[in-house]
């Protein structure tokens, strides 16, 4: 009935010249337009059809309403104008997802259209590039069965600087790299993490259409947040409650991940936006796009519990390096008598320039050493505050001083140039000139990185980090795929300390693990893709055998530790897997047979109805024919349950249930 309907509806609009192009082609999205804008034309047709105008319009007293929200909706429906896979799919009962409200609407609605269900997600092969990633799906909650259940871990290694060792037996210090999706693998560290984790970081999928990118990271709006907010979820169980989670974004889909963070962290566990220079404003004036030139990405901090805020943070790593602050400009000559000079006059001497010192001073250094003078004069200045950095000083305003020191600040203005001492009520002595409090250049000074150097507190624009030549970090090569090791060296140093554990879902080329594994904290890095996966695998076994790039050198870096790589054992997935990387369409019909055969299809489908229809499978386009394939895959399957560890029919070696029991801490080990 519901297909007689779409065929009544579209002969009705399609007697109308204004809504069908010159070669025959229903125009939905004039039709929409018209309806949107009450078109009377339009709504004359509709209402002569006593079908169409029982479905669309209501009957209040003598006047009848128009309900264009319902009818834009039919109209942008899948099953209106259906194309080949719609068509084929709909014979054999496969549900498809026809609500596209972000997609159409010309309002800017936040909205969520499948807000309590789950989006698997799978990246696919890295290398196709399209609009729209092949395979993500939204599951209604009465389809989801034991998909987020616990998973049987296999291929279990354990690596170290003499190479991999036998390893059955879990242990919650073990480092981690876990192959496989990361929404179920974060679901299966919930019983053995839940509560423990200190920092998430992740370099998440940016959902934008940029072919440089080496995964497909551009889809549907709506599916995208779905599957951010999915893992968003599981994430928060992880943190421990001073926990960190920091998700590096671009601007394209900064302002929804915000709100989408505050709904599922709580707004008022929001610390701050970091903005990031990622490289300097280059290119010519004809070569860039319309508007100003996009050179920062953002990162968004959120707490699991806002009563830890104030302590959350490593705060002796919360400051970074800065160049000499021109400030600074005085020098103590005489500490007992308490007399000073400018710094300026020093660095006079220093380069040869006599007194007197007046306007005609900078002349005079002009001409001795040429048009770069100001910076020759500004290093010299530098170099003396840094050898004399506890008689170097500054003045300022203290922020809402207390009684007492106001009336010392007061007090200093009657003796005009000359420094005056005061010792509060605990006799904690402060100097004070011009009605300004004194602070020393030595106050300034912190040890970063092992050097003792003036340091400024952490901003939320971080600009001192370089971007370039970072392709080949940690001796992968992921061009324009990856972050630097200092970004994640300063994420790690301010959220934890010695020993916590950082957890990154999205590792890529395993940056995150890297640096944690070099500055002595535990970690979790989960990927799904093969390739990726091999190459973390690769980066940390070059880091445990002292690889010397990225932040190595600035903290002596020599190698050694060890950690643990392991795979969540494939079920359907396995058929995923194949699907995506055939490339014929003689291969996929071999693989439609094995699947129907041997896969774990969707209990909603008549498995009849498939067989039935094997030659109208053959004659859809090779896309269509994957994405069938995938659908009708039982998702709850897609790897072995922990559940069934001990059915014979997956094969589960013995060290491998050994592990599994140790890691789940179930009483059958």
């Amino acid at each position: 009935m519901k297909g007689n309907f779409y065929d009544i509806l579209l002969n009705t609009l399609k007697q109308n010249p204004t809504f069908v192009s010159s070669n025959g082609v229903l125009l939905k999205n004039k039709i929409k337009e018209y309806a949107l804008k009450m078109d009377e034309e339009l709504i004359n047709i509709l209402f002569e059809n006593e079908i169409i105008r029982e479905k669309f319009f209501q009957k209040i007293g003598d006047n009848y309403i128009f309900d264009k929200i319902e009818f834009s909706w039919m109209i942008n429906n899948k099953e209106f104008l259906p194309n080949n896979y719609t068509k084929y799919g709909n014979k054999i009962h496969l549900a498809t997802n026809d609500d596209e409200y972000l997609m159409y609407k010309n309002d800017v609605v936040l909205t969520f259209p499948y807000k309590d269900c789950l989006l698997e997600f799978d990246s696919t092969d890295e290398n196709e590039k399209r609009d729209e990633i092949f395979y993500n799906e939204s599951l209604a909650n009465d389809q989801i069965d034991v998909l987020l259940d616990s998973k049987v871990f296999t291929n279990i290694n354990y690596h170290t600087k003499d190479g991999l060792k036998k390893y059955n037996r879990f242990d919650i210090n073990d480092n981690l790299l876990i192959k496989g999706n990361n929404l179920l693998v974060l679901a299966s560290l919930l019983p053995v993490y839940e509560g423990k984790i200190k920092c998430i970081y992740c370099d998440v999928l940016y959902n934008t259409n940029s072919d440089y990118v080496p995964y497909n990271d551009s889809f549907k709006h709506s599916s995208w947040l779905v599957m951010m907010k999915n893992r968003l979820e599981i994430a928060k169980k992880l943190l421990k409650p001073d926990g960190l989670i920091f998700i590096s974004i671009d601007d394209n889909e900064q302002a929804y991940l915000s709100v989408l963070m505050d709904e599922v962290f709580g707004r008022e566990n929001s610390f701050d936006k970091v903005s990031i220079q990622t490289s300097a404003s280059q290119g010519g004036f004809g070569d860039v796009n319309p508007g100003l030139i996009s050179n920062t990405e953002n990162l968004l901090i959120y707490i699991k519990d806002k009563n830890y805020k104030k302590t959350c943070f490593n705060e002796e790593n919360m400051y970074v390096g800065k160049e000499y602050d021109e400030n600074y400009k005085y020098i103590m000559t005489d500490l007992e008598k308490l007399e000073y000079t400018n710094i300026t006059y020093l660095a006079y001497e220093k380069l040869g320039i006599k007194k007197p010192y007046n306007n005609s001073t900078w002349r005079k250094v002009k001409e001795k050493y040429g048009d770069n003078y100001k910076e020759i004069l500004y290093q010299e200045k530098a170099s003396i505050a840094l050898d004399n950095k506890e008689l170097v000083f500054r003045t300022f305003n203290p922020n809402k001083p207390g009684n007492e020191l106001k009336v010392a600040l007061k007090e200093s203005l009657k003796k005009k140039d000359k420094i005056y001492i005061y010792k509060d009520s605990k006799d904690n002595e402060r100097y004070i000139l011009n009605g300004e409090v004194v602070l020393f250049y030595s106050k300034v000074f912190k040890n970063i990185n092992g050097e003792y150097v003036p340091a400024r507190r952490l901003t939320t624009f971080w600009s001192d980090i370089a971007w370039e030549g970072i392709a080949r970090e940690g001796n992968v090569k992921l061009n324009r795929g990856k972050k630097p090791e200092k970004l994640i060296k300063r994420i790690i140093e301010i959220a934890t300390n010695k020993n916590d554990i950082v957890l990154d879902a999205y590792l890529g080329s395993g940056t995150t693990c890297a640096v944690a594994h070099k500055l002595g904290r535990r970690y979790i890095g989960i990927e799904q893709l093969e390739n990726h996966f091999s190459k973390a695998l690769n980066r940390m076994e070059s880091v445990i055998n002292g690889e010397t790039g990225g932040i190595s050198s600035e903290i002596n870096w020599t190698g050694g530790g060890a950690f643990l790589s392991m795979e969540m054992m494939v079920n359907n997935q396995k058929y995923i897997d194949k699907i995506t990387h055939e490339k014929s369409k003689k291969d996929i019909v071999r693989l439609f047979n094995e699947i129907i055969k041997n896969a774990y299809i969707n209990n909603l489908l008549s498995l009849d109805s498939i067989l039935e229809s094997v030659e109208e499978f053959k004659k859809l386009g090779l896309n269509d024919q994957k994405k069938f394939l995938i659908n009708i895959l039982d998702k709850n399957m897609l790897y072995v349950n922990f559940s069934d560890i001990e059915d014979n029919d997956y094969k589960v070696s013995c060290e491998d249930k050994k592990f599994n029991y140790s890691f789940y801490g179930d009483s059958n080990e």
